[in-house]
């Protein structure tokens, strides 16, 4: 199977992340674009998902997206000073969610004029 030339496309996002995920929907709608990953996709992290509140208020209305919260679906951080003997404690909200199941659901939500391909990267030629 050949691979598509950047040339083809209006938009090249590099990474399929949350946020190349999210930039390449929001552009989709508009725009030609190519989204590449170089990992498997859906994206599936050994460590936890947290979305701040920043991220909460762009997908918090996007059906869906729910589905994707795990239990706690909804956590406080706090940071240890272990030099200064600290806790310091935050207001700031998370969203907990799946890792995997939140990348299969962005990577569902885009637009058809978003090409996804994984295990790939951009090289300059």
């Amino acid at each position: 199977m050949s691979r598509p030339s950047v040339d083809s496309y209006d938009v090249v996002v590099v990474g399929a992340g949350p946020a190349g995920s999210v930039a390449a929907c929001e552009l989709g709608y508009d725009f030609d674009v190519l989204l590449i990953d170089r990992g498997n996709l859906p994206q599936s992290k050994p460590c936890g998902g947290l979305l701040c509140e920043e991220s909460i208020e762009i997908v918090k209305d996007w059906d869906g997206v729910a589905d994707s919260l795990t239990s706690p679906s909804r956590v406080k951080l706090g940071y240890l000073d272990f030099d200064n003997q600290k806790t310091i404690r935050t207001d700031r909200e998370f969203w907990n969610i799946d890792r995997r199941v939140f990348s299969s659901w962005l990577l569902n939500r885009l637009p058809e004029r978003v090409t996804v391909l994984s295990q790939s990267v951009l090289r300059e030629v």
